[in-house]
């Protein structure tokens, strides 16, 4: 369990045990809450880079992190799961996310001679725009677009970390607390729970 996962320990748990969750809910964010990630799709050094990568894109300090979403990519290409479908120019996800990672390497390894997990957060950072941007043109990025896997890489990393339990609770979203429904539905109104 990460450092601030732990920390927000006992707000989850009020919130898992509450009358405010059915059965349903509770269940899923239990699990998302209680699981620990181990890499078994990606080797040691891809997934080191995944996790800073997502760290990056989640604003999170990799010393300190609420939730790790590389663990949750990991497991659904080891599963080889999806969503069903692809943009028609792009691999298939477990591709994608190996050339990806790999031409991040690349680019890192271009631009200052240097592992992009050692290189100061300004130039991840850099590296990363050019990624997003498509200024990114040599090497693994000519047949890949890097418009395209950064925008698959930043909405998954988002719905990993924000359907997390431990990152609901520290925004105070309480969507998900489903079970008595919710009445109050007019501007500036929320319910008590809310508050």
């Amino acid at each position: 369990m990460d450092n601030k996962t732990h920390q927000n320990q006992p707000e989850v748990n009020a919130l898992l045990n509450s009358e405010f969750l059915t059965e349903p809910t509770r269940k899923v964010l239990q699990e998302r809450f209680e699981k620990v990630g181990t890499n078994r799709f990606f080797d040691d050094a891809s997934f080191s880079l995944l996790s800073v990568v997502c760290d990056l894109l989640m604003d999170q300090d990799s010393e300190n992190r609420m939730v790790n979403s590389a663990y949750a990519i990991d497991e659904r290409l080891l599963h080889d799961k999806s969503d069903g479908w692809r943009y028609d120019s792009m691999p298939p996800d477990p591709v994608m996310y190996q050339l990806g990672l790999n031409g991040i390497k690349e680019t890192a390894s271009q631009l200052f001679d240097k592992k992009f997990i050692d290189l100061h957060k300004e130039q991840q950072i850099e590296i990363l725009n050019a990624v997003q941007s498509g200024k990114v043109k040599d090497g693994i990025w000519k047949n890949l677009d890097s418009k395209i896997f950064f925008e698959e890489l930043l909405a998954e990393t988002a719905e990993i970390f924000f359907s997390h339990p431990t990152v609901q609770v520290s925004i105070n979203y309480v969507g998900m607390a489903d079970a008595k429904g919710w009445t109050k539905l007019k501007l500036n109104q929320s319910e008590n729970l809310e508050n």
